[in-house]
């Protein structure tokens, strides 16, 4: 009988940089991850109103966390520490020194506007990262 042997030249070097980016790859998702929440924040206090009368400025008081692994997931968030935040981003009703209605104040949605602009932006950043990282 007869055998089959198949020799593929450059095999070899082809799973050690498969190997090589799943080493990595962990690595490169927590960046992706903290720059897109960077961006985030970014565009958050672009989108902020800002008022020098104030003491303390909404747009100070973003915070974000460093991307963790929770399960089988990483995951990062961004919260306003103002107290006040809220009234701003989704809006709310004046009284008068009665306690009457006098209007709705719209809210600005500040965190809402920034997430549909990552929504276009982010996956480039995305493609650009994961490039540079099979480029390396």
């Amino acid at each position: 009988m007869s055998s089959t042997e198949f020799k593929f030249e450059g095999m070899n070097e082809f799973q050690e940089e498969l190997r090589r980016i799943k080493n990595e790859f962990p690595d490169a998702e927590e960046k992706i991850l903290n720059k897109g929440i960077k961006n985030l924040k970014e565009f958050s206090k672009e989108k902020t109103p800002y008022r020098p009368q104030d003491k303390r400025h909404i747009k100070d008081e973003y915070k974000t966390t460093r991307a963790k692994w929770n399960g089988d997931c990483m995951e990062t968030t961004m919260t306003n520490t103002a107290p006040h935040f809220h009234l701003v981003n989704n809006g709310h009703i004046q009284l008068n020194r009665k306690g009457q209605e006098v209007r709705f104040i719209e809210g600005q949605h500040m965190v809402e506007r920034s997430m549909e602009q990552m929504e276009s932006e982010f996956p480039q950043t995305v493609e650009k990262m994961i490039a540079k990282l099979l480029r390396v």
